[in-house]
């Protein structure tokens, strides 16, 4: 839980501090990249081989099960 937590921190860096400071020319390719990536890391720990949700999207907010 605690890798998770930390690369849901780490998603959220990225998209809130990161991508809205690359240069005008950077901003298509190289945002959509990183804001794919960043996002996939939380998902991909959160998740079984099938595809199914095992952890909460958001750690901050209680899951329903």
């Amino acid at each position: 839980m605690e890798v998770y937590r930390n690369s849901y921190k780490a998603c959220i860096e990225v998209m809130t501090k990161i991508i809205p400071n690359l240069p005008e020319s950077e901003k298509f390719d190289l945002k959509k990249q990183l804001s794919s990536s960043a996002k996939a890391i939380p998902r991909l720990i959160g998740s079984t081989p099938e595809g199914e949700d095992v952890l909460c999207l958001y750690p901050e907010e209680p899951c329903e099960q």
